[in-house]
């Protein structure tokens, strides 16, 4: 962090943010400046699923970065499109994992060790893999523990747009970090144990609401 900060609480992506400073600076937006906002506001929105209503003025930006030739079915086909076989043998594989606790309210899938040789962890296909388990009747948060090498685990969270748990706090206890929908922490730690530890605490915050 530097001497200065600039937040904005209800802002839906760090690149509409940037957006508002190349306004208020009025320095010119062009079509390239254009596409990297709006691919990112892509990626941290799920392609807009998780804006709610009342959020106009993110479409009336958003209207603005289409008018300056950015082609949302181009940005969409680059976000979801060429995916390797490979890679969606493995989501197969991930799905056949998945665990559902908590009531049907938590999912967790893991990774094994020997995914690193079988798979190409390189390409993993995280973003589908949320997508599916997240679509699933009554889940609100889900777990994706991905190996990196013996006893260290990255873990991913994601929570549903209807659902009040704030991941990224969960996360910011094991030194990660996110926001309230999406967050990552690397944890060194037998994976039993730290599938437990997660377990209850997700179970602790499902019980305040």
């Amino acid at each position: 962090f530097g001497n200065y900060t600039y937040i904005v609480p209800k802002s839906f992506s760090t690149t509409l943010c940037v957006m508002q400073f190349y306004k208020a600076l009025e320095v010119e937006l062009t079509k390239e400046i254009a596409e990297h906002i709006f691919f990112g506001l892509a990626t941290d929105t799920g392609f807009l699923k998780f804006i709610g209503p009342y959020r106009g003025e993110t479409f009336h930006l958003i209207g603005e970065l289409v008018e300056l030739g950015v082609s949302p079915n181009d940005i969409f086909n680059k976000m979801e499109g060429g995916n390797t076989l490979i890679s969606q043998k493995f989501l197969g594989t991930l799905l056949l994992r998945a665990e559902s606790h908590l009531g049907g309210r938590l999912m967790v899938v893991e990774e094994e060790p020997a995914d690193a040789i079988n798979y190409d962890l390189s390409d993993r296909p995280s973003d589908l893999l949320y997508a599916h388990l997240l679509g699933v009747d009554k889940v609100e948060v889900v777990l994706y523990f991905k190996f990196v090498e013996e006893g260290v685990w990255e873990i991913g969270f994601r929570s549903s747009h209807f659902s009040t748990i704030d991941v990224g706090a969960i996360s910011a206890t094991l030194n990660g970090g996110g926001h309230r929908k999406a967050a990552g922490a690397t944890v060194e730690n037998d994976l039993k144990e730290l599938k437990m530890l997660l377990i209850k605490q997700i179970e602790q915050e499902f019980n305040k609401n």
